[in-house]
């Protein structure tokens, strides 16, 4: 058994949210960074999609488990009233913590965030809550009627009024003295809040707490001795509230700090396919680390059909740890696409080939379609001059050069004016001749198009 004073060095983070795999291992690993040691996982998750999930952070997060201890816990989760009475059982608090709650992201700095909570337990022993704000006006994408807060603060930051949710008028409780608070509509709750052990004990004694913010508005009775406080602290950084379908707000939480990133420990020893790609990239170790990441990503995501959008978010992650030009990113997609498919189908006979190329193609469309766009020619000419150099050097592949660009016309990732023009560039022979026939088409097609205007 763990003795309370070795607990009580823990820097915990508890996080409660059934959001997808991905999602959970970036906010993990973001505490983990800030040097959280120990990490608790709750969620409504079977308990097989939680076994997947522990393989999945041993292999991707590796070495940054050394020391630590992640802890997913087997209960189905689905309110936090159940993820803060399964951790009061379970008797492992007995110090602040970190608590993440639902489907977000953020890059707050929870080191920053821990030490303005000990300051207000200094002045006040009764404060039981700080919530993590973020400024976020009205309007903004992330405004929801579900989110909406009227926040009433006092000078010390201690929460005197809280309204969640749009709603027409807004209650102010008559004890409060107007005149020496500060009335906010400008902010919103970023998910992440900081909890004395107190709390999930108040969940287990009342009934009818089934959320933080029942726990909050309980706080701020008047009608009976209040002896718990909840205070806001205004944190500087980024939040989207749904990752999964703000591709945009991930990209621009990632950019800072670099300390997000998610290193992938794999071995040191690198396979024969491995050093045959990997030479492309010469000495550039960002680029080479970059694309090996991006590889492994699609290889899993192929393997085990994971969500397009999933294997974005990893990506759009990498990108930022290696500070990799947006540009270039299609790049390195199409580089570890064709690789992808010359490792998968290299058994197979030409036909199979074929084949196997144009389902993989179609799988990965959604992922090359967010990095290669029709409306920046210079993404298109970044992925042909991929295609070029994958092909300039593999001549048993180069049959297949016109099966991937008409493929990739096809599903709309590139324009027949983007590959007529690299064409019209191309210096080496074999590769232009054995794409002349689908260029002399696609140059058909839009004659007959600008005739039919």
């Amino acid at each position: 058994m763990v003795k309370k004073e070795d607990r009580d060095q823990d820097k915990i983070a508890v996080y409660y949210s059934s959001s997808d795999n991905c999602t959970i291992l970036r906010n993990v690993s973001y505490a983990l960074k800030f040097g959280f040691n120990v990490v608790y996982i709750l969620s409504s998750k079977s308990k097989t999609e939680k076994d997947l999930l522990r393989k999945q952070f041993v292999k991707d997060l590796g070495e940054q488990l050394e020391g630590k201890k992640l802890i997913i816990l087997n209960e189905e989760i689905y309110t936090a009233a159940d993820a803060f009475k399964v951790m009061d059982h379970e008797s492992v608090l007995s110090t602040d913590f970190i608590y993440f709650e639902g489907d977000i992201l953020t890059n707050t700095d929870l080191n920053v965030l821990m030490e303005k909570h000990k300051s207000v337990l200094r002045k006040d022993k009764d404060a039981i809550l700080t919530i993590a704000t973020i400024s976020c006006v009205p309007g903004h994408p992330n405004r929801t009627s579900e989110n909406e807060q009227f926040l009433i603060v006092d000078a010390t930051k201690k929460l005197c009024g809280y309204n969640q949710g749009y709603q027409q008028k807004y209650k102010v409780n008559s004890a409060v003295d107007i005149d020496h608070v500060k009335l906010r509509f400008d902010m919103i709750n970023s998910g992440v809040y900081v909890c004395s052990p107190k709390i999930p004990p108040s969940f287990v004694e009342n009934f009818d707490f089934h959320s933080i913010e029942d726990l909050i508005k309980h706080a701020l009775m008047k009608d009976e001795v209040i002896t718990n406080n909840v205070y806001i602290e205004e944190v500087e950084g980024k939040l989207t509230t749904n990752p999964r379908n703000h591709f945009e707000d991930f990209d621009t939480i990632f950019e800072v700090p670099k300390t997000i990133r998610v290193e992938n420990f794999t071995s040191e020893s690198e396979s024969e396919t491995d050093s045959e790609y990997l030479e492309d990239y010469g000495d550039n170790k960002d680029e080479k680390a970059f694309y090996k990441e991006v590889f492994d990503s699609l290889e899993r995501g192929y393997e085990e059909k994971v969500q397009s959008k999933n294997l974005i978010l990893e990506i759009s992650a990498s990108r930022y740890a290696y500070n990799i030009d947006t540009d270039r990113l299609g790049h390195h997609v199409i580089k570890a696409i064709l690789v992808l498919h010359s490792k998968i189908a290299e058994s197979k006979d030409p036909r199979g080939q074929k084949e196997e190329l144009v389902k993989m193609i179609k799988y990965f469309s959604e992922v090359l379609g967010r990095y290669i766009v029709e409306e920046k020619m210079v993404t298109q000419k970044n992925c042909l001059e991929a295609i070029e150099e994958f092909f300039s050097t593999r001549v048993e592949s180069l049959g297949y050069l016109k099966h991937t660009l008409h493929m990739l016309y096809d599903v709309d990732v590139l324009t027949s004016e983007a590959i007529i023009e690299w064409h019209s560039n191309l210096e080496n022979e074999k590769v232009s001749k054995s794409v002349s026939a689908l260029v002399t088409w696609l140059q058909q097609e839009t004659e007959s198009e600008e005739e039919e205007e």
